[in-house]
């Protein structure tokens, strides 16, 4: 974790690293309540919750990009989309044209959370990049308080081990895109 400043008097910023779901040491029961651990220690009561980056890399070549994506289409508050971006990541890894239709894949994947307040990015490896992502999140943040609640939702719905289930962790919490059609 560390504090930066994109944009000059934005207050201090955190980037919390978080485990990846379908962990092949712990279940995702055991990573949610990591991190819920985590905010209800490290963050104080007026603390401002400003968005999840979604790391996406471009290379990656899922029939179901979705299919282990933190779908945030049954989060408890509607707005809760525009503070989410999908960020793709490792282009200087991947050929450009491989990457370009695989992008172009992904907007078709993801339009549906597009439409309702989510954003793309492209991360170039570059902390400009890097700031250019994280500016792209509302001005307004939301209190700490309400992630926490998102959290502890998801928490409640994990069953005690679920890693051991076929389907994973963010389809089951989220459900599938088409849950939106």
């Amino acid at each position: 974790m560390c504090p930066i400043h994109p944009e000059p008097n934005s207050g201090r910023i955190f980037l919390v690293d978080t485990p990846g779901f379908n962990d092949t040491w712990d279940s995702d029961r055991a990573i949610v309540k990591r991190i819920l651990d985590w905010l209800q220690h490290s963050c104080k009561p007026k603390t401002k919750f400003g968005g999840i980056i979604y790391l996406y890399e471009i290379s990656q070549a899922r029939d179901n990009p979705t299919a282990n994506f933190m779908h945030p289409t049954k989060l408890s508050e509607p707005e809760a989309l525009k503070y989410v971006i999908l960020a793709t990541v490792k282009w200087s890894d991947a050929r450009v044209d491989a990457a370009e239709l695989r992008e172009t894949q992904l907007k078709k994947s993801w339009s549906m959370l597009v439409e309702r307040g989510s954003q793309m990015a492209r991360f170039n490896d570059s902390t400009e990049s890097a700031h250019q992502i994280i500016n792209m999140f509302p001005k307004e943040a939301l209190p700490i308080e309400r992630i926490q609640k998102e959290f502890r939702r998801i928490l409640g719905m994990l069953p005690a081990e679920a890693s051991d289930s076929k389907e994973g962790f963010i389809s089951k919490v989220f459900g599938k895109i088409s849950w939106l059609r």
